[in-house]
């Protein structure tokens, strides 16, 4: 046998010793221990008895063991509800088993009010607060607290005008509470602006080209106590007139007569511009025929 071969073979002899001498003191060590035990239970209620179950955690010994039915272990409860509840007081109710139909009592808490019927004892008015109180929808019982009930505030009616506006005063409307029952003499008081005067003019003298006119203003609004006013129309000025037409080629001074005074004047008459015709581009104007070459 080779030297290499030799110490291969003698390594796997060695390993294989070391293993069968290792199993071998596991085995022994399982048969010679004390047990330790991982325990489930499942435990007994009032109509089923629960179980024991454990396993050894070094040699997987399991062991089942039945445990006797606890008949004080009720699971779940239902409410007996043959018992009539009070808003404040606490009562005497039961509670059976669903497994067994054991039974136990147990206090039951009041329910508590449940304010919901409101009703006035001071009804309020337009100026004054009221007081309101609520009553148990279950047993009727008035709540002590008090609830103040906010002023209604006045029902105006229609407007009346109690004073007329002037050109020079204010006038005034006036609603009165229309609400039942209502005794405050409270009025709603609006004031509207004055009407302010509304002038017209009338002649008294006219005026000429000549001499100054007479006129006189009044206020025409219902009541109104100002006094009229006389005045001077200012001398009309000379309105001259002319059946002369104006030329294409220069302004004319020539004398008019006025419409108002039948006097005669001066007056300026301008030039009006050239009515050309369209025919070449040398054009005739056709009122004075003079000729413009427009190319």
């Amino acid at each position: 046998m080779k030297m290499g071969n030799f110490w291969v073979f003698s390594i796997i002899i060695t390993i294989l010793a070391f293993t069968f001498t290792a199993c071998g003191e596991e085995e022994t060590r399982k048969r010679e221990h004390e047990h330790q035990w991982n325990i489930y239970y499942y435990p007994s209620t009032c109509s089923t008895a629960g179980t024991e179950y454990k396993t050894c955690v070094v040699c997987f010994k399991e062991t089942l063991s039945t445990m006797p039915i606890d008949p004080n272990n009720h699971i779940s409860w239902y409410f007996n509800d043959t018992v009539e509840r009070t808003c404040d007081t606490v009562v005497k109710g039961e509670e059976v088993c669903f497994e067994c139909n054991a039974k136990r009592e147990i206090d039951l808490p009041p329910l508590g009010h449940s304010w919901g019927i409101f009703s006035e004892t001071v009804g309020a008015t337009c100026t004054i607060t009221g007081i309101g109180k609520y009553n148990c929808v279950e047993c009727n019982i008035e709540n002590p607290e008090e609830y103040i009930l906010s002023e209604l505030g006045h029902w105006w009616g229609e407007m009346v005008i109690t004073k007329d506006p002037t050109c020079t005063t204010d006038g005034e409307l006036e609603q009165s509470c229309i609400r039942e029952g209502c005794t405050v003499p409270d009025k709603n008081v609006i004031v509207f602006q004055k009407l302010g005067h509304k002038l017209s003019v009338r002649t008294i003298l006219s005026s000429t080209c000549f001499t100054s006119g007479r006129g006189e203003e009044t206020c025409i609004n219902s009541g109104c106590t100002l006094p009229a006013r006389e005045f001077d129309t200012p001398i009309r000025q000379h309105n001259y007139v002319s059946n002369v037409q104006p030329l294409c080629t220069d302004d004319q001074i020539v004398t008019g007569t006025c419409t108002e005074c039948s006097s005669t004047g001066t007056i300026k008459i301008e030039r009006k511009e050239h009515n050309w015709d369209n025919l070449s581009n040398v054009r005739t104007c056709l009122d004075c025929n003079i000729r413009v070459n427009f190319r």
